[in-house]
C-alpha cells in the first residue's frame, strides 16, 4: 500500500480535527439537552441546520475556488478558523438556542469550503502522480475520519467527567493549533504537482479527485442506466443518509436516555449514558477509518 505524501497527510489532519467538535455534539447533545432547557425538536433542528445551509453554500464555495484560485489555501484556513469559533460558541453560550443555530450556519459554511479545498489538494496530489485517485481519496476519508471517531469516542467521557463546556473549549483549543494546516496542505500539494512536470495544472476547475479520464468512464456508466434506475439509486442514496445521519445519530442518546436513564452498568462498571452514546456511535466509524484506505 502507497502512503500519502505530507501534503495530504497535512490537509487530511486539518478536516480530522475540524470534524471532532461537530461529531462530539451529535454525541453528547441529544443526551445533555434538557439541562439547558431546550426540548427534542431544539436537538433535530440544531443538529441539521449545518447541512441545510450546506445545500446553499457548496456552489459558492466552488465559485469562490476559481474566481480566487491562489488563495485556496487561506480559504481553507480560514474555514478552519471558522469551524474553531463554532466550537467556541458551543462552549461559551451552551444553552443558548439562537448561539447554537448561529454556530451551526457558520459551521455548514465552513464545511462547505473545508470539503471542496480539501478536495482540490487531494486532486493536486494525484496529478503529480504520486498516488491513484482511488488510494488518495481513500487516505484522504480514512484521516479524515479519525477526527470523527475521536469526536464520537471521547465526546461522551468527556462531557461525563467534565461539562459541556470544558468539552468543546478543548475542541477549541486544540482547532486552534491546526488552522495553519490547511495553507500549508494547499501550497504543499500544488508544489508536488508543479515538481512532477504536470503543467496544466487547474485544480480549481476539476475539485474532485477523480481524473478526467475516470470521471468520462462514470458519466458513461451512469447514464448507460435507465432513468428509473438513477432515480432508485438515488432514493437509496437518500434513505441511507436519511436513516444513519438523520435518524440515528441524531436520536440514539434520546432513546438510550429514556431507556438506561443517566447511566447504566457493562461488565460491573457504572458508566453514564453520553458514554454509551459515544462508544456506539463511534463503532461505525472507528470502521470507517480502518477499512476506508484499503477499500480505496
Amino acid at each position: 500500500m502507497k502512503y500519502p505524501p505530507m501534503p495530504l497527510l497535512l490537509g487530511a489532519l486539518g478536516v480530522a480535527v475540524a470534524l471532532i467538535s461537530d461529531l462530539s455534539l451529535y454525541a453528547v447533545l441529544p443526551v445533555a439537552y434538557k439541562q439547558f432547557d431546550l426540548v427534542s425538536w431544539h436537538v433535530g433542528l440544531i443538529l441539521s441546520a449545518n447541512r441545510w445551509v450546506r445545500l446553499l453554500c457548496n456552489h459558492p464555495a466552488k465559485w469562490i475556488s476559481q474566481v480566487y484560485p491562489k488563495y485556496v489555501g487561506h480559504h481553507y484556513s480560514a474555514a478552519l478558523t471558522l469551524g474553531m469559533t463554532c466550537s467556541l460558541l458551543y462552549s461559551l453560550f451552551p444553552g443558548t438556542l439562537w448561539v447554537l443555530l448561529l454556530a451551526r450556519c457558520m459551521w455548514g459554511m465552513a464545511w462547505s469550503v473545508i470539503r471542496n479545498s480539501a478536495m482540490i489538494c487531494v486532486r493536486l496530489t494525484v496529478d503529480s502522480g504520486r498516488l491513484q485517485s482511488g488510494i488518495a481519496t481513500g487516505w484522504y476519508d480514512g484521516i479524515s475520519r479519525i477526527g470523527a471517531a475521536i469526536g464520537l469516542f471521547v465526546g461522551g467521557p468527556i462531557y461525563d467527567a467534565l461539562s459541556f463546556s470544558y468539552l468543546f473549549g478543548i475542541w477549541a483549543g486544540l482547532s486552534f493549533l491546526f488552522i495553519p494546516l490547511g495553507y500549508l496542505s494547499f501550497i504543499g500539494s500544488k508544489k508536488l504537482a508543479e515538481t512532477s512536470g504536470t503543467t496544466a495544472v487547474q485544480p480549481v476547475q476539476a475539485p474532485s479527485p477523480v481524473a478526467p479520464e475516470d470521471q468520462s468512464k462514470c458519466r458513461r456508466v451512469f447514464f448507460s442506466v435507465s432513468k428509473r434506475q438513477r432515480i432508485a439509486l438515488s432514493l437509496v442514496g437518500f434513505v441511507t443518509g436519511c436513516v444513519s445521519w438523520g435518524l440515528i445519530v441524531s436520536t440514539l442518546g434520546i432513546i438510550l436516555k429514556d431507556i438506561l436513564s443517566e447511566e447504566t452498568t457493562i461488565f460491573g462498571v457504572t458508566v453514564k449514558i453520553a458514554t454509551v452514546n459515544s462508544v456506539v456511535l463511534g463503532t461505525r466509524w472507528l470502521c470507517e477509518v480502518i477499512c476506508t484506505p484499503m477499500l480505496g
